[in-house]
């Protein structure tokens, strides 16, 4: 390669690598410098001299001998580039450029002397004519409509002296404006040091003091200085005076950080980058939660509370994924519903009640979702979720809200748009409220909320073109970009990850059993075949549907859905209602006793016809603290329930074992004597939509569990005397065994029949001691085969009583 050797103005100077040079002998092809101040001589070629002067890390510069011999001010006004200096001052520069350059042409010649009233005075008019008629030709007018440049030619020789010296850079035509006037300080060092000390002690806090007020104190901190001193008294500056030193001692980053701090001082001196794009539907999901500057009341007027909008936006397509309203604070649960909503097929039957026109069209799962910090996005259902789903879940830095920028606009235009003429609006503050009643003028219920703000994503969002969509609207470019398709997993059923209970239940000869109801169907045939004794699976439940429940094969590793067995029991309920038709029902039945049908079914007719009363709805949702609450008492056993068919539906069974004899004997025993009521308690007056305390599922309720109580307690003390009472006669009887035998012969003669009477009566024995009783069953059943024989053969038969320890012979 054969490089041009660089070209040196006789006083010019090279550094390299910090070392300066300066040129002592040039050749064809090589040039030898020698070090300022040094000895050793080093030569270098072309190409070594260019590889230096192009590297990256500027190992090689050269300095003009002109710039070094410019005063300070000068040399560093010529040092800067063209672009830093304003536009005004570049198009000042440009003009200057047309003079000099004009004396630089017509000086050479001699016939210009270099006298400011001679040549430069003349070459000052000629460029200016000149000008005017170039502007002229641009502003297509005639020359002497515009005003003709005075430059003088004083001025005009100050700009070419400057412009030769420094070797003629432009930079050395920059106005030097900024030098002129006086540019010293003129506080007193000893003030100076007071306002250091006050601005930094007491303007630089977090409690953000007005200036007016630091300066107050400087003032008196001057006074007090000033009675202290015996002459030469501190002048007090100006309130001007202390913000001008403010300006020139302290950066604006230094400022913000100390009054604001780190996160509003790093958010206004951040540097951005541009954020991941989205080129097709469903690929980034922005997700966020914000409380709506508007007051909810119930179906009687009552007011309710704040609600919260939890949604997700289609960054590519700017369409409305999900969302969920409700008035409880985001958590998991608003979070889980409102990508539920994402994830499944928009109902339309929602669509048609709240009169939507236009299309919903988006499903799908998201290939990313962008989220905040929050507890309810790093929670371990979200993520087990995403997991399943197989899904990105991106967590943004915290304290950086403009990183989900598309979410968080959307959120303003629902304050701006969707909430400007809503009655109820709390305003952002109490400034712009003013005297408007937010709570008197509250209107709207959670379910008026909920449609409108379908009709107005629907109709109205969705259907207004926006920059960020090409000014497409958004669903014309969700329709536009559909091409790409959504993704979805294999089967609907495997959307179950955002479905959110789970028990684990072994499967029997019924199927599943869960809060007394039973879910079977041809699915669990296959899994009880392969099932080991004992085995437990793993049972989902939808606390917004308690129709089906889903069960996890395990060797498939996919959910199998099993629908419930009795579905007119459950039709419309979900698992909170379902939780106080049991609790309720529960209360009316006899301890001990089996839940019958027909209890379940007026429980809920009674519960849903006091909500109707009440003028309350079950609800949509569930809520965080009612999931906890729930999922705290799936396996309580107030609602582990055995419901016991009604009628011909269930098919009478005689006893298998002396011990169901006995219970079956003493439950209809107890029912002969005081029979039990199924209807519901007039006392029950909650209605089923009660979702925070649960009062149906409390066990203080009048007239029902603690009536049930005392019933089992007399016949307890009812079952003792009589068992006292015999213990007490038979040990009579063993004191006197012949009185026994008289009464007990008197007493045969007296119940024996005419053709008996002539008969001779047997001696009976006394009771039999405890020790003398039979051991077993089968002894037992001997002596009553003995005493029917002895009766057929003529004989009177052997007597005996029963005591209490006969009952361990048929069990409980």
């Amino acid at each position: 390669m054969n490089a041009p050797l660089i070209r040196l103005n006789k006083g010019d100077a090279v550094v390299i690598d910090g070392v300066w040079y300066e040129e002592k002998l040039r050749t064809t092809g090589s040039l030898t410098l020698a070090p300022i101040g040094g000895e050793v001589a080093r030569t270098f070629t072309a190409e070594e001299l260019a590889d230096l002067y192009f590297d990256p890390a500027g190992r090689m510069k050269i300095v003009r001998a002109s710039s070094a011999a410019l005063e300070e001010e000068l040399a560093e006004t010529v040092s800067r580039p063209f672009e830093s200096f304003t536009p005004d001052q570049q198009t000042e520069m440009l003009k200057r450029l047309d003079y000099v350059k004009a004396c630089d042409r017509f000086f050479p010649s001699r016939r210009y002397s270099k006298r400011p009233d001679g040549g430069y005075a003349k070459i000052a008019r000629m460029v200016a004519r000149y000008r005017r008629v170039v502007w002229a030709k641009a502003e297509a007018c005639h020359p002497h409509s515009l005003r003709l440049e005075k430059v003088s030619g004083s001025t005009l020789r100050d700009w070419y002296g400057r412009w030769i010296r420094s070797g003629r850079m432009l930079g050395a035509l920059a106005p030097l404006t900024h030098l002129k006037g006086n540019r010293t300080s003129q506080l007193d060092p000893a003030v100076e040091v007071i306002i250091a000390k006050y601005v930094r002690e007491k303007w630089l806090t977090l409690e953000r003091p007005p200036l007016t007020v630091v300066h107050q104190m400087i003032c008196r901190q001057i006074e007090l200085v000033n009675s202290q001193r015996n002459s030469g008294s501190l002048v007090e500056p100006s309130e001007m005076a202390v913000r001008r030193w403010i300006e020139k001692n302290l950066e604006r980053y230094e400022i913000t950080f100390y009054r604001r701090g780190r996160k509003q001082a790093d958010h206004e001196a951040r540097l951005t980058k541009r954020a991941p794009v989205a080129t097709r539907p469903l690929q980034i999901v922005e997700f966020d939660d914000t409380p709506l500057d508007i007051v909810i009341v119930d179906d009687n007027g009552k007011r309710r509370g704040r609600a919260y909008l939890t949604a997700g936006i289609c960054l590519a397509t700017g369409m409305i994924t999900g969302w969920y309203i409700g008035t409880e604070a985001p958590s998991w649960s608003t979070v889980m519903q409102s990508l539920r909503m994402a994830v499944l097929k928009k109902d339309k039957k929602e669509l048609d009640e709240c009169g939507a026109e236009s299309p919903y069209p988006v499903y799908g799962l998201p290939e990313m979702i962008k989220v905040d910090n929050g507890p309810a996005y790093r929670s371990q259902s979200m993520v087990a979720a995403a997991g399943q789903l197989q899904f990105e879940l991106r967590l943004v830095p915290v304290g950086k809200p403009q990183l989900k920028g598309k979410v968080e606009r959307f959120f303003g235009e629902v304050a701006r748009d969707f909430l400007s003429l809503t009655p109820g609006r709390k305003f952002a503050n109490i400034q712009e409220r003013g005297d408007y009643d937010s709570e008197g003028c509250a209107r709207f219920t959670l379910r008026d909320v909920r449609r409108m703000f379908m009709r107005w994503v629907v109709d109205i969002y969705h259907n207004r073109p926006n920059s960020r969509t090409f000014g497409q609207t958004p669903l014309e470019r969700w329709q536009s970009l559909s091409g790409y398709g959504v993704r979805l997993p294999p089967e609907a059923i495997d959307l179950a990850p955002l479905i959110g209970l789970i028990v684990n239940r072994t499967i029997v000869a019924e199927g599943i059993t869960f809060m007394g109801l039973q879910y079977s169907g041809p699915a669990l045939k296959d899994l009880r075949k392969r099932e080991h004794l004992g085995q437990e699976w793993m049972v989902k439940i939808d606390p917004l549907d308690i129709s089906q429940v889903l069960v996890l094969d395990d060797r498939k590793k996919r959910w199998v859905a099993v629908p419930c067995v009795h579905p007119e029991l459950v039709e419309g309920l979900t698992l909170q209602m379902w939780m106080d038709v049991v609790s309720a029902a529960r209360d009316q039945t006899e301890q001990g006793q089996r839940v019958r049908r027909s209890t379940l079914l007026k429980a809920r007719e009674y519960l849903m016809r006091k909500a109707r009363q009440a003028g309350n709805k079950p609800r949509g949702e569930i809520r965080e603290k009612e999931y906890r609450w729930m999922q705290e008492r799936l396996d309580h056993k107030d609602f582990d329930i055995t419901v016991e068919l009604d009628g011909s539906e269930e098919k009478k069974r005689k006893p298998r074992t002396p011990k169901e004899a006995a219970s079956a004997r003493r439950k209809e025993r107890r029912s002969t004597q005081s029979p039990v009521s199924t209807d519901i308690d007039p006392s029950l007056s909650e209605p089923a939509s009660s979702a925070m305390g649960h009062p149906l599922a409390q066990r203080d309720l009048p007239n029902a569990a603690v009536t049930a109580r005392e019933r089992e307690i007399a016949e307890d003390i009812a079952e003792l005397d009589e068992s006292e009472k015999l213990h007490a006669f038979r040990e009579e009887s063993a004191r006197r065994p012949d009185e026994f035998s008289t009464e007990a012969d008197a007493s045969a003669s007296v119940c024996s029949t005419p053709d008996r009477a002539q008969e001779p009566a047997e001696e009976v024995a006394p009771p039999l001691a405890p020790d003398d009783q039979p051991n077993s069953l089968k002894e037992a059943e001997a002596d009553t085969t003995g005493a029917q024989e002895t009766q057929g053969s003529g004989a009177t038969p052997r007597r005996r009583l029963v005591s209490e320890n006969d009952d361990d012979l048929f069990g409980d």
